[in-house]
């Protein structure tokens, strides 16, 4: 016996020293898939060979040998062995940075520890808090864009307007992150009929380093009226087969009357889930 790639049991009968493959057949049923383990024992005393398996669904069983090769009857031991996702709302996980609501306090948290413990406010801090280095953007870089812009008004009068471009760090701006400063389109003297030409010039620091972020850990986030709910849900069926598709959703609360602005979540992907890189997933804010 052998389980195949798929989880298929695999019948091979021994015919003069050669393994043949045959068919294993169910006289109750159709053959078992999915099995994850398998083991040969005469489960009934019978002095045939019997298969007990464990399937990835959860289904625990007992195939019988009969007299004919290859032919098994089978008997369910359970069949609710399987692994579940929890709908648990779990708020006690992950991470969340908001330059309005999170801010790491310098000051001592609580009561001073007794010498003995081996506690410190570091420790402490530790606990509530997450420091984490966010990835360098080009935009992180960019001191300052220059543009000169060639126009020519409605006389035919050519003139040059040099203006210059800032970095916005702020992501509600719709203006890629860049401030137009000196151009007023709305003066008349600025009235344009044709741009000629258009020159940009990048000052760029190359020693920028990236950002740094101060997270709160989900399970204090109560005691800056945020929270963060993570649901895990199997898109396939109730049983956590291989290769199924699973929704996280993570909801983020905001329980103050003050706006939160550029919210970030931090978390880790629990080891017995991988991702797919090929696919897109999206975000819904």
């Amino acid at each position: 016996m052998a389980v195949g790639q798929s989880g298929s049991l695999q019948f091979w009968e021994n015919k003069n020293r050669k393994f043949i493959k045959k068919d294993l057949i169910v006289s109750s049923g159709s053959a078992p898939t999915g099995v994850t383990q398998m083991k040969v024992y005469d489960m009934d005393s019978d002095k045939k060979d019997d298969i007990v398996y464990l399937s990835a669904g959860g289904k625990l069983a007992i195939l019988y040998g009969t007299e004919k090769s290859g032919v098994f009857t089978e008997k369910v031991l359970d069949p609710t062995l399987g692994i579940s996702l929890s709908t648990k709302k779990f708020t006690d996980e992950g991470a969340l940075y908001s330059s309005s609501h999170i801010e790491q306090q310098n000051s001592k948290l609580g009561v001073n520890p007794l010498s003995n413990t081996g506690a410190n406010d570091s420790l402490v801090k530790s606990l509530i808090y997450y420091n984490y280095t966010l990835p360098l953007k080009k935009t992180d870089s960019i001191i300052a864009q220059k543009t000169k812009i060639e126009i020519s008004d409605s006389k035919g009068a050519e003139e040059k307007i040099e203006s210059m471009f800032e970095i916005d760090n702020d992501p509600e701006t719709e203006e890629e992150g860049l401030i137009f400063k000196d151009f007023d389109k709305n003066k008349t003297n600025n009235t344009v009929s044709t741009i000629t030409k258009t020159t940009t010039t990048t000052v760029v620091d190359n020693n920028a380093k990236p950002k740094t972020h101060t997270f709160m850990r989900g399970a204090y986030l109560s005691g800056v009226n945020l929270s963060a709910e993570k649901t895990y849900k199997n898109l396939g069926h109730s049983t956590l087969l291989p290769n199924d598709t699973v929704e996280v959703k993570i909801n983020i609360t905001n329980n103050t009357k003050t706006i939160a602005k550029n919210i970030e979540y931090l978390d880790s992907m629990p080891r017995i889930f991988s991702s797919d890189e090929t696919k897109k997933y999206i975000v819904f804010i």
